[in-house]
């Protein structure tokens, strides 16, 4: 071979350059498209935490004399084992004394919002709002509540692991 054909087969120093720096964004590509899947994921178990959250909080704090059973199963179906159990044992309390005082309370959720996250886990504040009437009143009372939701992910699902009053 001559010198002036070895010449045209190597790569010249710009080629080389074109070729990293080609390479180079490709490789921030990637990663930029991977950092914008794990914020979406996190996006998206955060808000499906609060709204698993708040989900049980309405259902806990809206309860009445006319509570049913198939309304405590429901707020066990958004429980993890342990604590759908502790609501089991406790429903039956709760129930005789929704009943024994005539208790009728609505409520709703004003706000809620993540204080912890994993893809496992998440910590969950919880205000909300509502309204007792029980036999010993022929008003309403307003009432505030504050809870911290514990939960887990498990199958898929945001489920409540602990609950508890805060102040």
């Amino acid at each position: 071979m001559t010198t002036a054909l070895l010449t045209r087969l190597r790569p010249s120093a710009w080629s080389v350059l074109i070729g990293l720096v080609a390479a180079a964004a490709v490789a921030s590509g990637v990663h930029s498209g991977l950092v914008l899947r794990d914020q979406h994921r996190e996006t998206s178990g955060r808000a499906a935490a609060v709204a698993a959250a708040s989900t049980e909080v309405a259902g806990l704090i809206s309860v009445s004399q006319k509570t049913t059973a198939a309304e405590i199963n429901q707020l066990k179906a958004g429980a993890t084992a342990d604590f759908a159990s502790e609501l089991g044992e406790q429903s039956v309390a709760l129930r005789r004394a929704l009943q024994a005082q005539k208790v009728t309370s609505t409520g709703s959720v004003a706000s809620a919002g993540v204080v912890a996250w994993e893809p496992s886990r998440a910590r969950v504040l919880v205000a909300a709002v509502g309204e007792v009437a029980n036999r010993r009143s022929t008003t309403t009372t307003p009432r505030a509540y504050r809870l911290r939701v514990d939960l887990r992910h498990v199958d898929g699902r945001w489920l409540v692991s602990d609950m508890e009053f805060v102040a």
